[in-house]
């Protein structure tokens, strides 16, 4: 069996990210251009995929949810860079910031790091 696997052209885990990710507002100057996402080796069954981006590490109670996509068909195995707002199936659900879509980093002044999440979810139904 295979392992169900992320991969990113655009970001890679403990690097900082270019600036074209981030944010662009509360003092940030990003392009808050969504990276590209890929995923191989689906669980048997996968109906669709969503995916996710979280920062546990936001000054609030509760993290901050910078990206929802929901039913991603299974037969889609990609997010291009840039997809957000141009999705050609799949639904963008209302980020942090309270808009559709994604929500770039974008961590206050001398908060230091944070660490962003990106998470492919695969739905499955199992007989």
């Amino acid at each position: 069996m295979s392992t169900f696997t992320m991969t990113s052209n655009s970001i890679a885990e403990e690097k900082h990210h270019d600036k074209r990710f981030s944010f662009n507002s509360f003092g940030n100057d990003g392009d808050n251009i969504s990276p590209q996402l890929a995923w191989e080796n689906a669980p048997e069954g996968t109906k669709s995929f969503a995916v996710t981006c979280f920062d546990p590490d936001a000054p609030t109670d509760c993290g901050f949810w910078h990206w929802q996509v929901i039913n991603i068909p299974a037969s889609t195995h990609e997010l291009t860079e840039g997809a957000s707002t141009n999705l050609a199936a799949g639904l963008e659900m209302r980020n942090d910031y309270g808009f559709n879509g994604y929500g770039g980093a974008c961590p206050p002044e001398g908060h230091g790091v944070h660490r962003y999440v990106f998470t492919v979810w695969a739905y499955l139904v199992k007989n």
